[in-house]
């Protein structure tokens, strides 16, 4: 499984867990998740959650 599957499971649990806006659409909930993981904005909570879900240690994008 890919790291981008992994984000892509993990984003469907934070929306399920209503984590995010119930009232986006589908599209506009997927990208909101992905951009919150990118930019660290879940807090430290969620990036262990993603770590213990096999996602790996989590880098800001714009340090890579």
């Amino acid at each position: 499984m890919t790291l981008r599957q992994r984000l892509d499971e993990t984003a469907s649990v934070l929306i399920a867990l209503g984590e995010l806006n119930s009232d986006a659409t589908p599209i506009e909930r997927d990208q909101a998740a992905h951009d919150a993981m990118a930019d660290h904005r879940l807090g430290a909570l969620s990036l262990e959650l993603l770590y213990r879900l096999g996602a790996g240690p989590i880098h800001h994008p714009a340090a890579a």
